[in-house]
C-alpha cells in the first residue's frame, strides 16, 4: 500500500534542516522504504522549502509511521506537524 507523508517546517525548521540534512540524506540513500517520490514542499514564491512530501510504499501504517519517527528531519525537529495517510495512485 501506499502511504503519503505530508510534513510543514517548524519555526526553526530551516535552522534544524540545515544542520541535519547530512544524515537526513544517508537515511533515505540506505532505501528504508520503497519511494514513489519525495521532495521538498516550497513556499508559495518557489524560493523556500517550508516542508517535505514523502510518498512512499509500505506494508502497514506502523511501517510508513516508524520511517517517518525515524528521519534525522523528525528526531531534529525540522517538522512542525507530520500527516500520515494511505494513499491511493490512480494516474
Amino acid at each position: 500500500m501506499y502511504y503519503a507523508i505530508y510534513c510543514l517546517d517548524s519555526e526553526n525548521g530551516a535552522a534544524a534542516r540545515q544542520q541535519s540534512r547530512e544524515a537526513h540524506m544517508a537515511y533515505l540513500k540506505d532505501e528504508p522504504v520503497k519511494f514513489l517520490t519525495a521532495g521538498p514542499l516550497m513556499d508559495k514564491a518557489g524560493g523556500g522549502m517550508v516542508g517535505s512530501l514523502f510518498i512512499i510504499e509500505a506494508d502497514s501504517y506502523d511501517e510508513a509511521k516508524a520511517f517517518s519517527d525515524n528521519d534525522p528531519f523528525t528526531q531534529a525537529g525540522v517538522f512542525e506537524s507530520i500527516a500520515i495517510h494511505p494513499y491511493e495512485k490512480r494516474i
